[in-house]
């Protein structure tokens, strides 16, 4: 089994949202039986390779609209981006929200899940309190596959310290080792088919290194070797991407050549438009129906329709000329960044 981690994908559209936009109960989309399933109109059991397949092609449907757009769907880090030497420096990514290097804290390892109650519970006392509860993120134990909450809150303990709650619905703690379901489903009510424990931790900028300065030393006796400088950097403009270079740390000059840029982009918020065009573009990549619920393949038809009649735009389209393609190429088209380097005077390499 090809387990994927969503953490790694970092997706717009998680698995989790789908379902809920295209109107499927998630326990029968994450494999779980369970009896409310029958209030839903879409209730057959997905195999994981169904899940599997669909979180494929929504990652492929918006790394092709993010390359359009020129920035993230949602926050990213990039490490080490390489330019050549200038001050100012477009990065590679728009909407920078700030600037340093992913650090990864681990708040809990293996925090123990009450499965007795629904959604299930995860408490634990907190010393350090991420200032953004959004950072806090949750893992399967040793593993970069990300579990998606439904609520994490701060609550008062019984000790008078402050106690991190985390509440998670039953269906989306599949056992790890059971996340290739049967066809036809695990069973909601026995405890064994759901994760026990998690790992828990808070993901942030640190700001301590920034943009980092290559130079080689002529006079110095590894003349052929890169050695690195760091230095400050600046958001000059976040939309477009422009950043400065400040004061290096080093007092003596240096004939620089590169600098390695360090930062965080994208949106921080994510549309609805947005999200309709990263789905509706993985529906018109997608070979095959989703699921064999009616009301699902619906939506994929509706996005794998191609006109009779075709005009040159649809035709010259990058994406395809499905209806799920040209709507998600309108969106982006829209969307995309006007990044003139010409009026700026920063220089993109």
């Amino acid at each position: 089994m090809q387990i994927f981690g969503e953490s790694s994908l970092n997706p717009a559209v998680t698995l989790v949202r789908y379902s809920k936009v295209i109107g499927y109960t998630e326990s029968a989309f994450f494999g779980v039986a369970d009896e409310k399933n029958a209030r839903f109109a879409c209730r057959q059991v997905w195999s994981y390779q169904e899940r599997d397949t669909i979180e494929q092609y929504l990652c492929e449907a918006q790394d092709m609209i993010e390359s359009t757009i020129q920035y993230p769907l949602v926050p990213t880090w990039f490490a080490n981006e390489r330019h050549v030497i200038s001050n100012p420096v477009i990065a590679d990514w728009g909407k920078i929200i700030d600037v340093g290097t992913k650090n990864e804290e681990v708040l809990s390892d293996d925090a123990v899940v009450d499965l007795t109650v629904e959604p299930a519970e995860i408490q634990f006392s907190i010393a350090n309190i991420p200032s953004d509860l959004r950072d806090i993120r949750i893992f399967y134990p040793d593993t970069d596959k990300e579990i998606y909450p439904k609520n994490i809150e701060l609550v008062a303990s019984s000790f008078g310290a402050v106690d991190l709650l985390i509440k998670i619905p039953r269906a989306r703690l599949v056992e790890f080792s059971k996340l290739e379901n049967p066809e036809e489903g695990w069973l909601f009510t026995d405890d064994t088919n759901f994760q026990s424990t998690v790992d828990v931790h808070s993901i942030s900028t640190d700001p301590l290194v920034q943009a980092l300065l290559i130079y080689r030393d002529p006079c110095g006796d590894d003349s052929c070797t890169e050695k690195v400088g760091s230095a400050c950097e600046y958001i000059d403009n976040p939309e477009v991407g422009i950043v400065r270079i400040g004061s290096v740390t080093s007092c003596s000059p240096k004939p620089y050549s590169h600098v390695l840029l360090n930062y965080r982009a994208g949106l921080t918020s994510l549309t609805r438009k947005a999200e309709s065009a990263v789905i509706r573009l993985a529906h018109s990549l997608l070979p095959n129906q989703p699921c064999g619920c009616d009301e699902v393949r619906a939506l994929w038809l509706r996005d794998r329709e191609v006109p009779k009649i075709l005009t040159q735009a649809r035709i010259d389209c990058p994406y395809g000329m499905s209806d799920g393609a040209w709507v998600a190429w309108k969106f982006a088209c829209g969307m995309e960044l006007k990044r003139m380097t010409n009026l700026t005077g920063a220089y993109r390499d």
